[in-house]
């Protein structure tokens, strides 16, 4: 992450130090990718002590509700194709991807807007972008930094929810992002980028994947998202939210592997 963030050297070293030294003293480590898994064992650190946890969701704060409301409380137009985007805004995102998607969808006269929720290091350069591709005016809402309630209501008031992201550092750890799991509790369609972690949830209705750097593949992705039928998707995605991001489930995960490692080292008498 301070990689990608264009830390200095020492620190991205120091940092690594620190965490394969936490992780060599650890008696067990919970990480939420195989590739988290696979980087430290590669590093040597013993396999039997990594379990891959997957992250999970608030399913009372993301739940599903009215589009309309959703978009009257954001101030979004109430008609129109809106897509939406909620997170820390971050060099590891791929928003030039996007922006170009969006000029080809709007020469081909499917013309959209962007709401984003978020801010981060990488705004300023964002907006840039947007500019440069899509013009002075350009169609894209930067709403800031919101609280969980108003990012519920965005990922309600888009049409598709967008989960754009950069391959380097991401195809190598792979992902697990909260941003996904959302989506997925607010009942939505979401468009990503095909990168590890994310192309396991190719099969699920709800989640359409587009090709790494390829603004043809996001803009076809974004169709096929907009041609189905949003109710079913909403049941679809609200369901699989319900029976594998429930971060209740993941909470008892933890804490089971907390609790054998506690017995494991705990004596016993008699």
């Amino acid at each position: 992450d301070l990689a990608a963030m264009g830390r200095a050297n020492a620190l991205v070293s120091a940092a690594n130090w620190l965490q394969l030294h936490e992780a060599h003293s650890a008696d067990a480590i919970r990480v939420v990718t195989h590739g988290l898994q696979a980087m430290l064992v590669e590093r040597g650190i013993a396999a039997g002590k990594i379990r891959v946890i997957d992250n999970g969701t608030d399913l009372t704060t993301f739940e599903p509700l009215d589009q309309a409301q959703c978009r009257q409380r954001l101030g979004l137009p109430a008609e129109g194709v809106i897509l939406g985007f909620a997170g820390n805004l971050w060099p590891a995102l791929d928003f030039k991807t996007v922006f170009a998607a969006m000029r080809h969808l709007a020469d081909r006269g499917r013309a959209s807007m962007l709401a984003v929720i978020g801010d981060g290091a990488g705004r300023t350069a964002f907006e840039a972008q947007a500019r440069d591709i899509l013009g002075a005016a350009a169609a894209v809402r930067w709403l800031g930094a919101r609280p969980p309630e108003a990012v519920n209501h965005l990922l309600n008031a888009a049409d598709v929810v967008l989960a754009p992201f950069t391959v380097g550092r991401n195809s190598i750890t792979g992902l697990a992002p909260l941003k996904i799991r959302d989506c997925a509790a607010a009942g939505r369609a979401c468009v990503a980028t095909r990168v590890a972690g994310i192309d396991e949830l190719q099969a699920e209705p709800w989640m359409f994947l587009a090709e790494p750097e390829s603004p043809t593949a996001f803009a076809a992705a974004i169709e096929q998202a907009l041609a189905a039928d949003p109710a079913l998707l909403r049941v679809a995605a609200r369901g699989y939210a319900e029976a594998h991001f429930d971060w209740r489930q993941v909470a008892h995960q933890v804490e089971a592997l907390a609790f054998a490692q506690q017995a494991r080292r705990s004596p016993v008498f008699g």
